[in-house]
């Protein structure tokens, strides 16, 4: 039962008029909803604080493995070919994973802008992350 429907609960029973029996037993349910609600506050509490530690740390991580910006077009590939333009110059490896995660191509690159022959690769849906040191970002690529 939610606690705020045994305190609302508390309220009503509160205000109605009852024998003297029953007010000693409201008391004591009174007072074990105080101590519930109690219990209650301090769960949210730790809670909360759990949360916002995670989120935190959640933060920092993501921080350390920023992403590698990269564009992939035409998506879906219908030509066999594709491009995938980056900022910059860096070494970077593009890595194509079927949806089971076997590797289909792996290959290097260093220019901006790069051509990529699929032709060889069956129909159908793909990942392409690009990797640049501790740097990674993917994409769904489809192949026509």
């Amino acid at each position: 039962m939610p606690a705020f429907f045994v305190l609302n609960e508390a309220r009503i029973i509160e205000n109605m008029t009852i024998s003297s029996m029953n007010k000693k037993i409201f008391h004591i349910f009174k007072r074990n909803v105080e101590k519930s609600m109690k219990r209650v506050y301090i769960l949210f509490f730790v809670f909360c604080t759990c949360i916002v530690s995670l989120s935190s740390g959640q933060s920092n991580s993501s921080k350390q493995n920023a992403v590698v910006e990269f564009r992939a077009f035409p998506n879906p590939v219908s030509q066999g070919v594709f491009t995938i333009t980056t900022a910059d110059i860096k070494k970077k490896e593009v890595v194509i994973y079927s949806l089971l995660g076997k590797v289909v191509l792996r290959l290097t690159f260093s220019e901006r802008k790069k051509q990529f022959d699929v032709s060889q690769i069956s129909q159908g849906v793909y990942l392409i992350q690009v990797n640049q040191g501790n740097k990674k970002s993917s994409k769904k690529l489809i192949i026509r």
